[in-house]
């Protein structure tokens, strides 16, 4: 039975005020009862909640009341949830570093609720959420804000961005429809909100579920794929076009309508690939500068805001498009080369619309185009496709490509000579040299005596390849720059008299140093022990602090694209550990198939074996056949003489049973004769017993009439002496109602003439008190004239009317005398009424028991 919601309020602070896990499990147990017993008592019940939690609770009971929240999560509004729950408790739970993977989860499906039921308003916020709270991956600022943090803080950042990104990979899987469209808005209004929203679709895409139909459908791929166009910065087309080439296999499995509608444009963002130049080599008035990479204007229509570069600080990065050839020319090659031989011929047929208003003649050179993808054709073998199929059969050929995804993916990376001949150099390496070194081949980094380390070659073998070195972030980071600043470096061959710190000529880079320095000295918390530099000694703070964030800029782009190399190697990876997968499930099916052949061979071999041995038993049977045919003569004649004495026995045996069968036969029938005998017997006796019973029931009856019939006439003597008295009774009601009649006639005049008498009594006190009235006037006149013979008339007018009041007086008292009398008389005739009504309603009760007994 569910407690009642104060009981719930009690155990809820108990388990606040004495934290345990029995406290907890009560606590959670009794919501659980009370929300399935008393679903319409819940708003209230999250009304004590949400009191409870306003009396500033810890951090530490986050978890409790997630867990009350997911209980509830089905009769929760999607007001309380987004409005009041996510600021209160979901959002602080989601950036607790000790909250549980449970916890978390329950924590998601609560928000999920929101998504399901509401989606617009909310989605959005957790998108704004995820680009604008969350550290920001093109900052210098938030970077060493970030770096700053202690392991708390920096667990903390890590959990809450996981979380956003848990939840609208959730929302992306549950309503991809509605998450796509929300991303195709902000991917659209906002050119700084593209970098992280391109990050969660590379996340997205990697997940094995990822709706590639609802993604094709929605308009967020023709957004990528002009801003891919539009965009000017490297980084973010590094990342979108790793994007696109990882969805490439899905759309050509899945969707393979959706993404031949789209060729023309995956082929033009191949060759913006192609045909790439940083944008610090621009010369805007220079004429001779390709077209591929100036600003072009951009048609009025589409509302489009270019992004000029995701790091202001940082260098040019080139994409590199040998991976998104390789698949685009595995998947459509004829398509492919004849796009590369005549781009904008091949745009100009498909009916491809161009994002600028001068439409694709200024985007695209057709000679530098076949120019620049020489490299790639040389790097990839000959596609088989190219022999059995043309331009249009390829494109309408639907069913050519249902395949597994990873079996594509397998196939298209097969076609690049360079991958193939780097996997077998590399599985050759593998067994000559089982660890390399990460900057120099076979080399090792060493520390030195004086604390600084240096790159040296190792030739003395692979003895000290197995062991853990320490590196210096310093000579990182400095090397790092050095070989990004582009200047030129003095290699040195003389390791044992090479510098501690390999440096160019002072005055060549002295940014880059100071900047590793001041970024060495952030991290650490602390400035580094040894004198700064000449060059940094001879910077101003200003430029130490524009080194710093260029340094910063440069670390974050690469980290950026070393996250997406890795994550693409990841996605490659698992796609080939999938087709290793297939491979040794055939190869075990190939094995059981042999082992299953040779099975049957076996089986044959013995199958063989057993025939071999039937017919030598054969044999054996039919030699001693015949020995028993030789014999056969001698054992006929003993068995005819052996049946003629078993034939006479069965004779006399057969006499003997004829004479038993007699027998019976005659007992049986003597039998049946006193069985038929006995049935009859019993049968008289049983219609006898049954006679006996009928009889003894009217008996019975009989009896019990004679009592009735004692009874009745005895109730009718009664009845007739009744009868009797209730007709007089009748007969003097009847009387005493004339009576009664002739009393209330009597009545009524008595008080008609009451009546009458007392107006006339009114008039006559009217009377008097006017002539009262003019008895004062006379006296006051009497007074003022002093006459004898007013005063006399006066006097006889007053005794006269005194008089007259007495008699009338008299005459009222007498009436209601009379009055009084007859009321009397009245009640008695009524209560005489009453008890004659009694009587007649006994006898009436006592005739119906009668009738009821009879």
């Amino acid at each position: 039975m569910a407690l009642s919601l104060r009981e719930i309020e009690q155990l809820i602070k108990t388990a606040i005020s004495d934290r345990s896990s029995e406290h907890d499990a009560t606590a959670l147990e009794a919501v659980h009862a009370f929300v399935s017993q008393k679903p319409a008592d819940v708003p209230q019940l999250e009304s004590t909640l949400e009191d409870i939690y306003n009396t500033k609770l810890p951090t530490e009971f986050l978890d409790l009341f997630v867990e009350m929240l997911y209980i509830m999560r089905d009769h929760l509004t999607v007001e309380s949830i987004g409005k009041v729950w996510w600021d209160m408790v979901l959002l602080p739970a989601l950036k607790r570093k000790h909250m549980s993977r449970t916890c978390i989860r329950h924590a998601i499906a609560v928000t999920m609720v929101v998504m399901r039921e509401e989606g617009g308003v909310f989605r959005r916020r957790l998108v704004l959420l995820y680009i604008l709270g969350v550290p920001s991956l093109n900052s210098s600022e938030e970077a060493i804000d970030n770096a700053s943090m202690n392991e708390e803080e920096r667990a903390q950042t890590e959990r809450y961005k996981s979380s956003l990104v848990d939840i609208l990979t959730e929302d992306a899987m549950k309503h991809p429809a509605f998450f796509f469209e929300e991303i195709n808005h902000q991917y659209s209004v906002s050119a700084e909100s593209r970098l992280p929203l391109i990050v969660l679709l590379s996340k997205l895409a990697d997940h094995e579920d990822f709706p590639i139909v609802e993604f094709g459908n929605s308009p967020i791929l023709m957004t990528l794929m002009r801003s891919m166009i539009i965009d000017n910065s490297g980084t973010l087309f590094c990342l979108q076009i790793t994007v696109i080439t990882k969805l490439l296999p899905y759309f050509i499995v899945k969707s393979q309508t959706r993404l031949k509608e789209v060729v023309p444009e995956l082929f033009a963002i191949l060759a913006r690939a192609i045909c790439w130049q940083s944008r610090d080599s621009l010369d805007p008035t220079d004429s001779n500068t390709d077209s591929n990479t100036r600003n072009l204007e951009i048609r009025k229509e589409l509302n489009w805001q270019r992004l000029e570069h995701t790091f202001e600080d940082a260098g040019p990065s080139n994409p590199d498009a040998i991976r998104y050839f390789t698949f685009l020319y595995g998947i459509y090659p004829r398509n492919c080369l004849a796009f590369l031989r005549e781009p904008l011929t091949y745009l100009t047929e498909k009916n491809c619309k161009s994002p600028f208003s001068d439409g694709w003649a200024e985007f695209l050179d057709d000679e530098e185009v076949q120019n620049r993808c020489e490299p790639l054709l040389r790097h990839h073998i000959l596609h088989p496709a190219l022999v059995r199929q043309t331009t249009e059969e390829e494109l309408t050929s639907v069913g050519t490509w249902k395949k597994d995804v990873s079996e594509l993916v397998k196939m298209c990376t097969l076609l690049d000579v360079r991958s193939v001949a780097g996997a077998s150099q590399s599985s050759e390496m593998s067994h000559l040299q089982p660890s390399v070194d990460a900057w120099t081949e076979g080399g090792e980094i060493f520390t030195q005596q004086d604390g600084s380390s240096t790159p040296m070659l190792d030739r003395g073998g692979t003895s000290q390849t197995q062991r853990r070195v320490p590196v210096s972030i310093r000579q990182l980071m400095e090397t790092h720059m050095m070989l990004r600043s582009g200047l030129p470096i003095d290699f040195i061959d003389d390791y044992s008299e090479a510098p501690a710190t390999p440096r160019v000529h002072p005055g060549q880079i002295p940014v880059y140093d100071v900047a590793g320095e001041n970024l060495l000295s952030t991290m650490d918390g602390s400035n580094l022990s040894g004198p700064l530099s000449p060059e940094a000694m001879s910077l101003t703070s200003t430029q130490r602090d524009m080194a710093k964030d260029e340094a910063i800029s440069h670390l974050q782009r690469d980290l950026i694209l070393l996250m997406n190399e890795l994550n693409f190697e990841t996605y490659l990876r698992r796609h080939y550990l999938a087709q290793i997968g297939t491979l040794h499930k055939r190869n075990v099916q190939t094995r059981s198939s042999d082992r299953e052949r040779q099975r049957m061979r076996d089986q044959i071999k013995r199958n063989e074996q057993e025939i071999e041995r039937h017919k030598r038993e054969k044999r054996e049977m039919q030699n001693q056949i015949d020995r028993y045919r030789e014999g056969g003569d001698n054992y006929s004649s003993n068995m005819r003489q052996q049946i003629h004495k078993m034939r006479q026995e069965k004779a006399a045996w057969l006499a003997e049973a004829q004479e038993l069968r007699i027998k019976d036969a005659e007992n049986k029938d003597v039998l049946a004769a006193q069985s038929e005998r006995l049935a009859a017997t019993e049968t008289q006796i049983f219609e006898l017993e049954n006679e006996k019973k009928e009889s003894a029931v009217k008996v019975l009856l009989i009896k019990d009439y004679e009592k009735q019939i004692e009874l009745l006439r005895k109730a009718e003597s009664v009845w007739h002496a009744d009868h009797l008295k209730l007709k007089r009774q009748a007969d003097i009601i009847e009387q005493s109602n004339a009576k009664l009649f002739s009393m209330q006639q009597i009545i009524d005049s008595e008080q008609n003439a009451n009546s009458h008498l007392a107006e006339q009594n009114r008039y006559l006190e009217n009377r008097v008190e006017s002539l009262e009235y003019e008895l004062e006037q006379a006296r006051h006149a009497t007074k003022t004239a002093q006459s004898p013979e007013l005063l006399r008339h006066s006097k006889a007018i007053q005794k006269a009317l005194q008089a007259q009041v007495s008699a009338l007086e008299a005459e009222n008292s007498k009436l209601r005398l009379s009055k009084s009398q007859l009321a009397e008389e009245l009640s008695n005739e009524q209560v005489k009424r009453e008890a004659l009504q009694n009587r007649e309603w006994q006898r009436q009760n006592s005739e119906r028991l009668a009738g009821q007994n009879q």
